[in-house]
């Protein structure tokens, strides 16, 4: 009876000690642990898909993945070379989830003793500055792509030069009547969003996170819808 009651008593203490980095936290802690651990970490990966849905119709989720080297140089790279909507720097991303989170909670059905999933939901005033912030900084870096005008290899001199000059004033020009209309949609921005994070108890680093997010803003006298979804894996360590 002894020797079943002691490997018994062992037993527990082997389980306890699993979740010993996370014992005792509050799902708003362990958030919170989870970032400041990413923040440790000099090299990691990340992957996972995207997608935009616009007033219902559908596009075709874009798969990425990622390097995080020292802590700031970020290379991604995507599928086809297509666009990702809206992925930056990931840990970026989840203080930016902390800053506006107005509800922080454990989904104890499906946590356990090796991980932890919280479920959190976005002040809609504080997330709707931040999606502006951050649809902005989708539209700088498109600013920073001036697209070269073909066929001008086949022309001399001063000719392809003027004629390239001409394009890009034409971009400019496109570009400033974007970010016009671009900062009228913003202004009328209304984000719904919540998010889905699964925490390694024993490292208390990130493991995978779900975004969900519902965008409604007014443009050219009409309401308009997005959805924006985000599934996201990470793995510490080099290649």
């Amino acid at each position: 009876m002894k020797k079943t009651m002691v490997s018994a008593a062992a037993a527990v203490l082997l389980l306890t000690g699993c979740a010993s980095g996370s014992s005792g936290k509050t799902p708003k802690e362990l958030l919170a642990l989870s970032i400041s651990g990413l923040t440790g970490v000099d090299h990691y990966r990340f992957a996972g898909t995207a997608a935009v849905s616009v007033d219902g119709a559908e596009e075709q989720p874009v798969a990425f993945q990622g390097t995080v080297k020292d802590h700031n140089d970020i290379e991604v790279q995507t599928s086809g070379d297509k666009p990702v909507p809206g992925i930056g720097h990931p840990l970026e991303l989840l203080k930016s989830i902390e800053a506006s989170a107005s509800r922080t909670e454990l989904a104890a059905d499906r946590s356990g003793n090796r991980t932890a999933v919280l479920h959190i939901q976005a002040d809609e005033a504080k997330t709707g500055k931040l999606w502006a912030d951050r649809i902005r900084g989708e539209f700088a870096r498109l600013e920073r792509r001036v697209p070269a005008l073909s066929g001008l290899q086949s022309l001399s001199g001063g000719k392809g030069r003027e004629l390239q000059a001409a394009y890009e004033r034409e971009w400019k020009q496109e570009l400033d009547r974007s970010r016009a209309r671009l900062d009228g949609m913003l202004k009328t921005l209304r984000v719904n969003a919540d998010y889905t994070l699964v925490v390694d108890r024993t490292k208390l680093l990130p493991m995978r996170l779900q975004e969900h997010a519902e965008l409604r803003y007014f443009a050219d006298g009409a309401e308009r819808s997005e959805v924006r979804t985000t599934d996201m894996t990470f793995a510490a360590g080099k290649r």
